[in-house]
């Protein structure tokens, strides 16, 4: 399945946590639909990698997280976010 995704591919992933930073991929399906960079919203669970609270900013792996629109930031290890991306390969906004 991995072999056919294409770039700009639309997927849902569910997967495991295995450790900080480290997720493993159970399912992965190809949406049907086109992705819209910064009206779609993205969702995913995860443990930061890395946190910086100066910067209101975490770190899931490649992926970048904005925090400052989030009143408290949790300190727990499994963090579920939600927000926009609105570049494609740029830094999620979460709300």
């Amino acid at each position: 399945m991995i072999a056919n995704l294409n770039e700009g591919d639309y997927v849902n992933v569910n997967g495991s946590v295995v450790s900080s930073g480290w997720l493993y991929a159970d399912d992965v399906r190809v949406s049907p639909g086109a992705y819209v960079p910064g009206a779609d919203s993205v969702f995913f669970t995860g443990v930061p990698s890395a946190i910086n609270e100066r910067a209101g900013t975490a770190q899931f792996g490649a992926v970048s997280v904005d925090l400052t629109a989030l009143s408290r930031v949790g300190a727990d290890n499994l963090w579920v976010v939600s927000g926009t991306q609105p570049n494609p390969k740029g830094v999620v906004v979460a709300n």
